[in-house]
């Protein structure tokens, strides 16, 4: 049961290490998790193996498709929906879930976005059984990639990726070869759950760090909407950006462009330090050095509410006006 190039790969790998696999399930993809549900039906379809798109995992029908199959192990990757007690109790050794957070800190939702911006060293990959509560089951395996000042987002998916596949592999094989595997109760004195990022919440807040900021746009990016700001009407998405180290002493308002390279960098004060940026895009346009658009130390990013309120209220005014006269 799974979703996404992370399913994809997992199931591909489980296929090709000879388990005998008498089902594949999808369910709802979102951008996000990449690839379609129609891959993993060309993979069930290459090998003759029965498929099926899946709303609800819960409802009668599949509970009973379920219990009509001699389950050893069911794996389940970035399952949309929570997967009741019903099917967790059918499999001999539970649900298997591969989770890329430090369980049991980082459970539930966008912990390596939010490992990021914490400011963390390490992100736990774990593999766990399933349980009711999100995230809460047993740890069966576990291990750490390094999170560096360059590290992004993207780094870290990949990262689970790989390491995660070998995770779920080692434990599938352990259970094939009857190796003893002695899941680990989660301490919940230590538990922490993370909570959805939606894509508005990818706005710059310039007042914020040159740190913060660095750490909130590596954050963002494919496969996710990238960080982003405003200049004027436009909105301007930052794909590359770097601290400047060392800082010179200056003074500027955060968002303000302090220096502009032809065709090249530009710096931006923050609330504390400049920020170096790299590569943008505006409106959603081609990918583009921000030398090449902001050549004047006159310019600044972010919203400037009360101008715009002010010409709303012009607008208004003036559209008022003209019902009047009619």
């Amino acid at each position: 049961m799974g979703r996404g190039k992370t399913g994809l790969r997992i199931l591909q790998s489980i296929l090709d290490c000879g388990f005998d696999v008498p089902f594949i399930w999808t369910c709802k993809h979102t951008p996000e998790v990449g690839v379609s549900p129609e891959a993993f039906e060309s993979i069930a379809r290459s090998h003759e193996i029965p498929y099926a798109y899946v709303e609800n995992i819960n409802q009668d029908e599949w509970v009973k498709r379920l219990a009509s199959h001699d389950i050893d192990t069911l794996v389940a990757i970035f399952w949309m929906d929570k997967v009741g007690k019903r099917v967790l109790d059918l499999p001999d050794h539970g649900v298997l879930n591969l989770h890329g957070g430090a369980l049991p800190r980082y459970r539930g939702n966008a912990a390596a976005n939010w490992a990021i911006l914490e400011d963390e060293t390490e992100l736990g990959i774990t593999v766990h059984k399933m349980v009711p509560e999100i995230d809460a089951g047993p740890i069966l395996s576990q291990e750490t990639v390094p999170i560096t000042e360059e590290t992004t987002v993207e780094d870290l998916i990949k990262a689970t990726r790989e390491v995660g596949t070998a995770l779920i592999l080692d434990t599938l094989n352990d259970f094939r070869q009857n190796i003893p595997v002695y899941p680990k109760s989660q301490d919940e004195s230590k538990a922490m759950r993370c909570y959805p990022r939606l894509p508005e919440y990818g706005r710059i807040d310039w007042t914020e760090s040159v740190t913060r900021i660095d750490r909130h746009i590596r954050s963002l990016g494919g496969p996710y909407p990238d960080a982003y700001t405003y200049h004027g009407h436009d909105r301007v998405s930052i794909h590359e950006a770097s601290v400047l180290e060392p800082c010179p002493d200056h003074l500027a308002e955060p968002g303000h462009i302090v220096r502009s390279e032809a065709e090249g960098d530009i710096w931006v004060g923050t609330g504390n330090g400049i920020l170096v940026v790299s590569r943008i895009s505006i409106n959603d346009g081609k990918s583009i050095s921000p030398g090449e658009e902001f050549q004047s130390i006159r310019d600044r990013f972010g919203m400037n509410l009360q101008k715009q309120v002010c010409e709303l209220s012009e607008r208004v005014a003036e559209i008022e006006d003209r019902l009047n006269e009619k």
